[in-house]
């Protein structure tokens, strides 16, 4: 009990010194305000407050991009005179963050400049014979951020006191992990041994096979998924987006797997010549090809399941189709033809819950979404064509929206919808017929360029629909 009253006592300590420092920050940060009210306390004087304001405004922006200016340029002296300005300001904590980024670049671009001139060096014979110095690389970054850390001390606790030198070592750690996961991967390839490269690649693999592999599909288990895209009728945005960047993310990182895999096996080709060795990497690589296909697995599954919640969207209005005749007089037809019956309300359903998600997504997950209800709006469309009667016009009229079907999705889609409704159309086609006898024009050897997608059972029955057609001619066809 005394160890945790020891415990709290130290815990209340640390909050009220954060607390004091937060405090500080506050008072520095509205000083200059204070001053100004000071000096123009009365109402009276309000005109020239503002206008003082207004002019203090004024400053703080040209000193911001005077200072951006001078990060561009990496004048070092000029950033010091800008960012010294900005605590008489209130600025400190902008000119903080300003000045660690400042100084994070610098240590990042002389570590860079050092990592490619040893990327060089160990993939140039000549240059390698005394070997490549990972540990010097390695050290000099170590080293740079020491320096900028000790160098810049002053500086940074004017700032930010204290948390401002913690906030400085915090972002310059983050710049050596990313360095030097960089070097220390370089040079598992550029020691020559197969059992290091070995290492690295399966712990590769098994990093994307598992862990990367889980959070990509995190978002996409999110239950009432449906609901959340479609609270009261309307596409809620940020869930929206949330779903789109997952499966960004998924497409994105498949063809990132490959690319991968390819530099690898470019980087391995350099550092082991021998064919026998170059085999060996080739076989490890193959679990990359795997995991390609896993990622698309992986995609398509997601882009199903946000699929199944815009279906049960488009579904009543199919249903209507089920109720329309295509045992069509020469009226109706034209009636048709100036009141379409469902197409334009299809249509309309498909957009106001597809097309909206399309800013969010890559082209090919946008593509890939929209053949699926594609693909969900013909197997549909099929079932409820097989069980109706047509008449010739009513072919004419079938054949007419399906024209219009393909046209609508083909500006919807990059890639090609027509073959989507391929079987669609050979059923127009059949519908359209003079007579039973002239299937034979087109099917066999006289079939030409097209190929049929419907079985010769289905191509009867097809013909079955046509209320002129007669039972017997259909069943003396020889297809």
């Amino acid at each position: 009990m005394r160890l945790k009253y020891v415990m709290t006592e130290e815990r209340r300590e640390k909050d009220t010194t954060e607390l004091e420092g937060k405090m500080k920050r506050e008072r520095r940060r509205w000083w200059v305000r204070v001053k100004i009210d000071a000096q123009f306390p009365s109402s009276s004087a309000s005109e020239q407050r503002q206008q003082l304001l207004a002019l203090k405004s004024k400053l703080e922006s040209i000193i911001k991009a005077k200072l951006a200016a001078a990060v561009d340029a990496k004048d070092h002296n000029a950033i010091l005179r800008f960012v010294r300005i900005l605590p008489a300001l209130g600025l400190q904590d902008d000119g903080l963050k300003i000045y660690v980024n400042y100084l994070r670049s610098v240590v990042g671009f002389r570590s860079k400049l050092e990592f490619e001139h040893l990327k060089e060096i160990s993939t140039d014979p000549a240059q390698d014979a005394a070997g490549s110095n990972f540990v010097a690389c390695l050290t000099n970054l170590f080293k740079d951020i020491v320096l900028a850390v000790e160098e810049n001390d002053e500086v940074l606790r004017n700032l930010g006191g204290e948390d401002g030198v913690v906030f400085a070592i915090s972002s310059l750690q983050e710049e050596c992990d990313s360095r030097g996961t960089q070097i220390l991967k370089r040079r598992a390839i550029s020691t020559g041994s197969m059992n290091s490269v070995f290492a690295v690649l399966s712990g590769a693999t098994s990093l994307l096979s598992h862990e990367y592999q889980e959070a990509l599909q995190q978002k996409m288990r999110e239950p009432n998924l449906g609901a959340k895209l479609f609270l009261g009728g309307v596409g809620v945005q940020k869930t929206g987006t949330e779903i789109a960047t997952a499966l960004n993310n998924i497409d994105v990182s498949a063809e990132y797997v490959l690319k991968l895999r390819h530099e690898i096996e470019e980087q391995c080709g350099q550092v082991f010549p021998a064919p026998v060795d170059r085999e060996k990497v080739k076989t490890c690589l193959s679990e990359f090809a795997e995991m390609h296909n896993v990622f698309k697995q992986v995609l398509n599954a997601g882009m199903e399941q946000l699929g199944s919640t815009i279906t049960p969207r488009i579904r009543p209005v199919l249903d209507t189709v089920a109720t329309i005749s295509y045992e069509l007089s020469d009226a109706e037809y034209e009636e048709n033809e100036m009141n379409d019956p469902w197409v334009q309300k299809l249509l309309h359903a498909v957009e106001s819950n597809i097309v909206w998600l399309q800013p969010f997504m890559t082209s090919n997950n946008y593509d890939l979404f929209v053949h699926l209800v594609i693909d969900f709006i013909v197997k549909r469309l099929e079932v409820i064509m097989m069980q109706k009667r047509f008449s010739q016009l009513g072919g004419l009229q079938l054949d007419r929206e399906v024209r219009a079907l393909v046209n609508h999705f083909s500006e919807m889609s990059q890639r090609p919808v027509r073959d989507k409704f391929a079987r669609l159309s050979q059923m127009t086609t059949i519908l359209n017929f003079e007579r039973v006898s002239e299937i034979l024009d087109f099917w066999g050897e006289n079939a030409g360029h097209m190929t049929w997608l419907l079985t010769p059972s289905e191509v009867r029955r097809v013909l079955g629909l046509r209320l002129d057609f007669k039972p017997e001619a259909i069943a003396a066809l020889r297809l």
